[in-house]
């Protein structure tokens, strides 16, 4: 890597911790902000600590290749220089070799060169004692000494072999010497040659040398490329974690807030609702009481129209009865066919509807009580009083049946999630056919299946086994922070979504940013 790379990584690595201590910082903040933006602040801030950290392990993976690619060098280096020192070492021997044999060479022309000498030496002797000083070979004595021509004849003959002898040993010996100097001639260029192919391969070995030497550097100044890259992906690793911590800190205060929200939503309604009960009661006494004055007095009327008097009656067992209606003064007890007073209880019934002051439910149509109220999930005490649960649908088993071998899958629960399509949502409600919100929505199809989930989103989010988005299966829950969903694979998700849509398949799983994925079969 250059040196601009290594003092980048160094840089990244100050940034890195600058990053740290900005988290630290965001920390301190965070209360003045609302936390889901400091949720979303940390969040890019980690969008920028991935992008770097995935440029750092880039970089780590070609230096190691870098790495790999010079080790390779080294090892052909090596091999080569083993080549070439055997090779030199070869030559070194055919050079001594070879300088015994110029040895033994010289020693052979020195010889000839000897032989040549004294045969030389010989030959003139002879010739100059022939000539010079006579005698029975002499010329003169060939000539003069002899008794006829033949035996000149003879005589010069043997003259003249000895001359050819003489010349023919001159001329061996002339040869042997030119043969051994040729030969010396010979050994001589072929250990020049040596020696040229000794030098060639020594500067093959020094260059051999001097390139092992520059790739060991070169590794050497890798390995500590490595050792920074390593050092700055762990800073960065560290600074993606802490992250995910205060990201987790956050969605739990997020979570405390929406919940105090939620809390204080309900206080209000229920004082709104019993403030309003308090008036519709005190309304209700009032007509009460104005309807009782009036058929006191009606009846009162008839009494005395008839022509009794309140005196002649005078204990609770006087009554009057004109076939259509009964008073008795000492309960308080009208009957008129038709409908029931009792001022002791507060209750009054027409025939077409009940009212009990006790169990706080009325309607002129239906009724419901507290329970049942709660039941499905509402905390706003204005209810409708066209609701009747008993009219809910409650004759279709909807509990999935798993797989003859006894095992539970995710696409199991994909599937029997996929049932429940187009019912109601409900907010705080956990019931899949009449209507529940989304984590309400997840806890009943896994509690269905018998597995158990806590209730809220913030709780969900922390239970099961995280799984990243590319390992995502059918079955497993998407948390969004506020919402959760089932993936059915296929890109697609079944969730609670809202009042307008109720229970939904919808497209493209990450519609919202994703904070977590959990997998529970």
């Amino acid at each position: 890597m250059q040196l601009s790379k290594i003092r980048t990584i160094k840089s990244k690595k100050i940034v890195a911790a600058c990053l740290i201590a900005a988290l630290g910082v965001s920390t301190a903040y965070s209360v003045m902000a609302g936390p889901l933006d400091d949720i979303a602040v940390i969040q890019q801030q980690q969008e920028a600590a991935y992008a770097e950290l995935e440029q750092i392990r880039t970089a780590i993976n070609s230096l190691e290749q870098q790495k790999n690619a010079v080790l390779s060098q080294i090892d052909s280096y090596d091999a080569q220089l083993v080549t070439t020192i055997a090779t030199i070492n070869a030559l070194e021997e055919s050079i001594k070799n070879k300088e015994k044999e110029l040895e033994d060479t010289a020693a052979q022309l020195e010889k000839a060169e000897e032989e040549e000498a004294k045969q030389y030496e010989a030959m003139k002797s002879r010739i100059q004692y022939m000539y010079e000083q006579g005698g029975d070979l002499g010329l003169a004595s060939v000539l003069l000494g002899t008794s006829g021509l033949g035996s000149v004849l003879n005589r010069a003959q043997d003259t003249q072999d000895m001359y050819d002898y003489d010349r023919a040993e001159l001329d061996e010996y002339t040869k042997t010497t030119e043969t051994i100097e040729k030969l010396q001639a010979k050994q001589r260029k072929q250990k020049s040659t040596l020696l040229e192919m000794k030098r060639t391969q020594t500067e093959v070995q020094k260059r051999l040398e001097d390139l092992k030497a520059q790739a060991q550097k070169t590794s050497e100044n890798v390995d500590a490329q490595l050792t920074q890259a390593g050092e700055q992906a762990v800073v960065y690793q560290q600074l993606i974690e802490q992250q995910n911590a205060e990201i987790a800190r956050l969605q739990e205060v997020q979570r405390q807030i929406e919940e105090a929200a939620r809390i204080a939503a309900e206080q209000e309604a229920a004082r709104q609702a019993a403030a309003a009960w308090a008036a519709q009661q005190a309304a209700y006494e009032a007509q009460m009481a104005a309807e009782a004055e009036q058929a006191m007095y009606v009846e009162q009327q008839v009494y005395d129209d008839a022509g009794y008097s309140d005196d002649a009656y005078v204990d609770d067992s006087v009554y009057y009865d004109d076939s259509t209606a009964y008073y008795d003064d000492g309960t308080a007890y009208y009957d008129d066919s038709t409908g029931v007073y009792d001022e002791s209880t507060g209750y009054y019934d027409d025939a077409a509807g009940v009212y009990d002051d006790g169990a706080d439910y009325s309607d002129d149509t239906a009724y419901y009580d507290d329970s049942a109220y709660y039941d499905a999930g509402y905390t706003d005490y204005s209810y409708d009083a066209g609701y009747d649960t008993s009219s809910a649908d409650t004759s279709t088993d909807y509990t999935y049946t798993p797989s003859s071998d006894g095992s539970l899958t995710g696409q199991d629960i994909a599937n029997y999630a996929l049932q429940f399509v187009g019912n109601p949502y409900v907010w705080g409600g956990t019931d899949l056919v009449n209507g529940a919100d989304c984590s309400g929505f997840v806890q009943s199809v896994y509690g269905d299946n018998g597995i158990s989930l806590s209730r809220t989103t913030y709780t969900q989010m922390n239970e099961g086994t995280p799984v990243s988005y590319d390992e995502m299966q059918p079955g497993d829950v998407i948390n969004y922070g506020y919402h959760t969903a089932i993936y059915l694979g296929d890109n697609q998700i079944v969730h609670a979504a809202d009042e307008s849509l109720g229970i939904i398949v919808s497209d493209n799983p990450a519609f919202e940013p994703i904070v977590t994925i959990r997998r529970f079969v």
